[in-house]
């Protein structure tokens, strides 16, 4: 009987006690919460039908309803070894179910029907885990596809390998809450890239008041007038139908995304910063449509550290993932911690592509993942060692605005300075700058306090020029421009350069 195919899983655990492995048989059928799953790796150019990786997909809330618990740690045993390892669960706002990979422990091209586990939730995360009582599941197929960094075909990933925990590493979970539905939207073939910058600018819309995109995040492909069509485009990503694109480049990821927000008024709405040269993604910082990505690599490489440096501080984050020796894929990260001492990231993506899900209804997931160092080369690893991050985006709502105080004539040019954010902002800078024939006081900077919800008023100081001037104000990431004309310490005409 072939196995059967799904897009969606659910899981509980049932608590056991950890003994030794050999004697133990399977006593009862997994509990109707347990879905377990066998990979087929379906991507453009390589295919593995039946692979070595097993998918784990936990229904959070009903399981630890069951438990009577708001978090623990999930550990599972089978006859390949200690195969889930400290898989942080808790109640997390709009997240049901979290998905991971372990390692079935066969051969690939081994169809596997059924699966007997040992499995535990403790309150606390275990350096050691052993067999005990075992359930029987069923295995289901699950299909894979999830590509679209670059137009080469990932490569099928190497086993995923047991980890090591640190005995004496801190044991902290962050995950930010998730606000609505559209934040994670069905992917067309390769589309992954565009569909990534998509959803991360869907959040921020979703978290902040007064930042709104002009396209409804729903979907789409190149042209239409869907927030992916349009990114799909600026990016230059060739897709003739939701089953056939291709992918995209980091420097065109960038590009388009800039550009987007550039030709809607958006330029100076967001914070951006990278890291990694996977890909062709920028060395040092890149600027294009008047916009800067600051690069804050370190030694060319994405880190952990960076990520959840983000995370904590609103920032919104894609990271692009090398699949084995080639290819690969896009996806939003919302979530990070520390188990101890190994790092993990949970993240958002389509992993089964339109062209293997016709109806565009499978594959959305929020999924957890380990990324220690396997490699020993510097940079995270994806679960596995042949899987790297090799570039990494963040964004973030800038909730500084300001606003050019139009005047006739003055000694002073006058900008207010407008925080947005629900929090004061202490020793903000400023500054204004003016470019023309000004010989004395070209610029007057500054720092300033801001209470959350507040505005603060600042002046240039006296300015001596003669002729058109184009002004330039800073406050923290923000910046506007305005023109005026100088005619020695007189300030005639201050209005913005688009007026």
């Amino acid at each position: 009987m072939k196995k059967k195919i799904i897009g969606i899983f659910a899981c509980t655990l049932l608590i056991a006690t950890a003994i030794s492995a050999a004697s133990y048989e399977t006593s009862e059928p997994a509990p109707p919460y347990l879905t377990i799953g066998q990979v087929d790796f379906l991507f453009t150019e390589e295919t593995q039908k039946d692979s070595h990786w097993g998918y784990l997909r936990v229904k959070v809330k009903e399981f630890l309803y069951q438990h009577q618990a708001e978090e623990g740690y999930l550990n599972i045993f089978t006859d390949a070894g200690w195969v889930i390892q400290n898989e942080f669960l808790n109640i997390v706002e709009n997240q049901d179910e979290l998905s991971m990979f372990f390692n079935l422990g066969v051969k690939p091209g081994q169809d596997v029907r059924l699966l007997s586990l040992h499995y535990e939730l403790s309150s606390e995360p275990v350096r050691y885990f052993q067999d005990g009582p075992r359930t029987e599941s069923n295995v289901v197929a699950v299909l894979y596809n999830a590509e679209g960094l670059s137009d080469i075909s990932p490569a099928i990933p190497d086993y995923i390998h047991e980890l090591v925990f640190i005995p004496a590493g801190y044991t902290y979970g962050y995950t930010k809450p998730n606000l609505n539905e559209n934040e994670n939207v069905q992917c067309a073939k390769n589309q992954c890239g565009p569909m990534g910058v998509a959803n991360s600018l869907q959040y921020l819309e979703n978290r902040n008041a007064f930042f709104s995109v002009p396209h409804d995040h729903v979907i789409g492909l190149y042209g239409d007038d869907s927030l992916v069509g349009q990114l799909d485009e600026y990016m230059g990503r060739v897709a003739a139908s939701r089953t056939s694109g291709g992918g995209v480049m980091a420097d065109e990821l960038m590009e388009g995304k800039f550009q987007y927000l550039a030709d809607n008024g958006l330029s100076h709405r967001l914070v951006h910063k990278h890291q990694g040269t996977g890909y062709n993604n920028p060395v040092g910082d890149f600027t294009h449509a008047g916009i800067t990505s600051k690069d804050e690599s370190v030694d060319g490489k994405v880190t952990f550290d960076w990520i959840e440096e983000q995370l904590r501080n609103c920032q919104d984050v894609e990271v692009g993932i090398q699949w084995g020796s080639g290819g690969g894929h896009v996806v939003r990260i919302y979530g990070c911690g520390k188990t101890l001492g190994l790092p993990y990231l949970r993240y958002k993506h389509d992993s089964i592509q339109t062209h293997h899900d016709p109806t565009d209804s499978l594959g959305l997931e929020e999924a957890q993942v380990y990324v220690s160092d396997l490699d020993g080369d510097g940079m995270p690893n994806w679960g596995s060692a042949s899987n790297e991050i090799v570039c990494a985006w963040s964004e973030s709502v800038q909730p500084i605005f300001i606003e050019i105080i139009p005047m006739p004539f003055h000694i002073y040019v006058f900008i207010k300075v407008i925080n947005k954010a629900e929090y004061e902002i202490e020793e903000l800078p400023w500054e204004i700058l003016a470019e023309g024939f000004v010989p004395f006081g070209r610029s007057t900077k500054g720092t300033v306090n801001i209470p959350a919800g507040g505005e603060v008023e600042v002046q240039s100081g006296i300015m001596l020029g003669l002729g058109p001037v184009a002004l330039t104000m800073k406050a923290g990431d923000a910046m506007e421009t305005a023109k005026c004309t100088l005619f020695g310490p007189f300030v005639i005409g201050v209005k913005e350069s688009n007026g």
